[in-house]
């Protein structure tokens, strides 16, 4: 909101403020897809400039992504999730994304800079250690590498044989907990299933096309994405974004200086 004029509470703002809030309103609007929609059928478009579409319920980043392109459906998303040019998998947050399958491969370059599980508290609290995690990702990564895709009880039970009971009731129980590093390390993401019925895969198999990125490059693509879309931002309104310290990205943002 703007601030309060310098006169005293619940005047009106000055009208600096309310135009800087019409532009910046304006700015968002158009950055994001809302004022301006992206050719039809680009949804590759949106996934990219948003920086993925948040996709916890489907339903919702189908509109998304409808209100955003022209002439867009409902079953547009879906569609093309189906053709594999758009994945669903983890990201900021831990939270579920649609991203463009191009995209995906830098996405995942920064993602691997966040590895927020591997921290003394976080094994205490989930009972396994290091090395366990490690053993755990690398086995997904294998299991997965086969290209077909496999429900969790069924992954789960694939671990179990290999990695025993402990990991096996890990992997099926978690609200992807376990799941959620191989997905950040890019050995893992999720197919299209039938019905509600979730599958996961490997994203360089399912997509057909991978390719290595550099992680501090690619967190630094998407700070500049962030803050053509999203701001003006603080500091730590991107760090609130991106789920982790500020430490973590803030050199790479003061690296990028007068360009910002």
């Amino acid at each position: 909101a703007p601030p309060q004029s310098a006169g005293g509470h619940g005047r009106h703002p000055p009208s600096h403020a309310r135009s800087f809030g019409r532009r910046l309103a304006s700015w968002r609007l158009e950055r994001q897809h809302l004022s301006r929609d992206a050719a039809a059928g680009s949804l590759e478009t949106v996934a990219t400039d948003l920086i993925g579409v948040q996709a916890q319920v489907l339903s919702s980043a189908a509109l998304s992504f409808a209100i955003r392109t022209r002439g867009g459906r409902l079953g547009d998303a879906q569609e093309a999730q189906g053709a594999r040019r758009i994945v669903r998998g983890w990201g900021m947050r831990g939270t579920l994304h649609l991203w463009a399958a191009d995209d995906y491969p830098l996405v995942v370059a920064a993602l691997s800079r966040r590895e927020t599980w591997r921290r003394p508290v976080w094994f205490r609290y989930f009972g396994v250690t290091e090395a366990e995690m490690e053993r755990l990702i690398e086995t997904i990564g294998d299991i997965l590498g086969d290209g077909i895709p496999r429900t969790r009880a069924a992954l789960a039970a694939e671990i179990g044989e290999r990695l025993g009971p402990k990991q096996r009731q890990n992997l099926g129980s978690s609200w992807g907990t376990y799941l959620k590093p191989a997905a950040m390390r890019g050995l893992l993401c999720q197919a299209m299933g039938e019905g509600n019925t979730v599958t996961f895969t490997r994203p360089d198999v399912w997509i057909g096309r991978w390719r290595e990125v550099d992680p501090d490059e690619a967190m630094a693509t998407l700070l500049r994405r962030f803050l053509r879309a999203y701001g003006p931002s603080t500091v730590n309104e991107i760090g609130r974004w991106w789920g982790d310290r500020i430490s973590s990205f803030k050199p790479l943002l003061e690296a990028l200086g007068g360009e910002i």
